[in-house]
């Protein structure tokens, strides 16, 4: 497909658009997905231009509702049924190339869909697989969406095909699983009372374009406008970042010494020598239970146990509450909550007696740190200080335990049953099970694109569960 000959034909499209003759056709085409998308916001088309803007959110719809229009046929007060794409053909298709007659042409007749990524090759293609439809899997080829994309997206969209191979229109929506979930069910009713009114499914295909981008459209808007969440740690404490500063009064190997003793301080390795006076020491401090067994054993009612023994790592982990720094003249303390920051002070005062002094605390708002990351540098003028592959293999040891436990946990995704309950438990459950796998190696796999490292192979969870994975 000749990339650069297309691009123009749409150009020179967008350009007939504005005839007199089309302009009425547009505004309606618009106002039609518009006024869908207000009404399920309960909101009007003005509100709703205000809250859009002109950012991404916009681009992606105006792109969207645009292909809608080019695909719309219109009834003249004749009777006479047109189209833009045909009427521009007609007059000045000979202007353009074969292969841009061929993909407008295309375009003409496409109908979108919502489609689930189940492969990916960067740069090249994908395999889709088509959810509405009866197309089962195709593979698109696609160079710039490939590389935005991760396995398990769902997208809203049109695609072509031009001998034989088939390509992606400009304008897809992105979904998430849950959000796909939703929109099928959504679907689902919708036909359900359709039929019950008219068997064509001419019309149905008709009223896809208006169903996507409505859906999409409101959950974004629903998500964007949802109040801001309230963040906690695993003691269900708000999240305040404190820093308590204390001033060392006597020796700071004394003080290392005793911090050294405390069952509840883990001491970070060094590359050096810990021992050498006046260099910076650092200590975890700990408690039993990693979070997703913390945050089960509150839902059980249960208790956690209070001292840290040899085997507690390996039986039910452990969960950072703060870090120590010792330095020759300064002792801080630093905990994501003033309660945390409160019970660390108490427990090193408790050790250290007179050899620190009373500690001065600050504290830093998590929602105030968020508004101002927008005013921050580029990530790109930020000098990385961990290599990345030290990170992936932190986070990939600490997933390999983490999921290992979350197999044999009781998760309300699936009616509080243990992934490896619900394998077996019937059909039904082993499908949440399937939807489970997806929506987790989806934001694994999204977040590791963010992040800019490799993602966390989760293929063994599929296996250790015996199911087989779609596609």
């Amino acid at each position: 497909m000749t990339s650069s000959s297309i691009d123009k034909a749409i150009a020179n499209l967008l350009k007939w658009v504005g005839r007199p003759e089309w302009k009425q056709c547009s505004a309606d085409v618009y106002l039609e997905h518009l006024n869908l998308i207000a009404g399920q916001l309960d909101t009007s088309v003005e509100e709703l231009l205000e809250l859009i803007g002109t950012g991404p959110v916009w681009h992606a719809l105006e792109i969207f509702i645009t292909e809608d229009f080019f695909t719309t046929w219109f009834e003249k007060e004749d009777g006479e049924l047109v189209n833009i794409i045909q009427d521009y053909l007609k007059r000045r298709g000979w202007k353009e190339s074969v292969p841009a007659r061929v993909y407008l042409e295309a375009l003409r007749d496409s109908i979108p869909s919502l489609y689930e990524v189940i492969e990916i090759n960067p740069g090249i293609s994908m395999k889709l697989k088509d959810l509405i439809g009866d197309d089962g899997t195709i593979v698109v080829l696609e160079k710039s969406a490939t590389k935005d994309l991760v396995k398990w997206d769902c997208l809203a969209a049109r695609v072509i095909t031009m001998n034989r191979r088939h390509y992606l229109t400009g304008g897809p929506l992105r979904f998430s699983q849950k959000m796909s979930r939703n929109f099928l069910d959504c679907y689902e009713n919708y036909l359900d009372l359709y039929k019950q009114q008219t068997d064509s499914q001419e019309t149905i295909e008709q009223n896809m374009p208006l169903l996507l981008s409505s859906f999409w459209a409101a959950a974004v808007f629903i998500r964007t406008m949802a109040p801001m969440p309230i963040f906690q740690n695993t003691d269900d404490e708000p999240i305040l970042l404190s820093e308590a500063h204390f001033p060392v009064l006597g020796d700071m190997m004394e003080v290392a010494a005793i911090l050294e003793k405390i069952p509840e301080l883990v001491r970070v390795p060094e590359n050096e020598e810990a021992e050498e006076p006046g260099r910076e020491m650092a200590w975890s401090w700990v408690a039993p239970g990693d979070p997703s067994h913390r945050s089960l054993q509150r839902g059980k009612r249960d208790t956690l146990p209070e001292e840290i023994t040899e085997d507690t790592d390996e039986e039910i982990g452990l969960t950072g509450l703060g870090y120590v720094v010792l330095k020759a003249e300064t002792m801080i303390l630093d905990t994501n909550s003033r309660e945390r920051c409160e019970r660390g002070q108490d427990l090193l005062e408790s050790h250290l007696g007179e050899l620190v002094g009373r500690a001065v605390t600050t504290y830093k708002d998590i929602y105030k740190l968020m508004e101002d990351a927008d005013r921050s540098p580029p990530a790109n003028e930020i000098k990385e200080a961990i290599p990345n592959e030290v990170v992936e293999q932190t986070m990939h040891d600490y997933y390999d335990k983490h999921y290992r436990r979350v197999l044999d946990a009781p998760l309300e995704a699936l009616g509080h049953l243990t992934p490896r309950e619900a394998a077996k438990r019937s059909l039904e459950s082993r499908y949440d099970v399937i939807d489970w796998l997806k929506e987790l190696e989806n934001r694994e796999q999204r977040l590791a694109w963010e992040e800019g490292i490799a993602s966390y192979d989760t293929s063994w969870m599929w296996q250790e569960l015996g199911i087989q994975e779609p596609g």
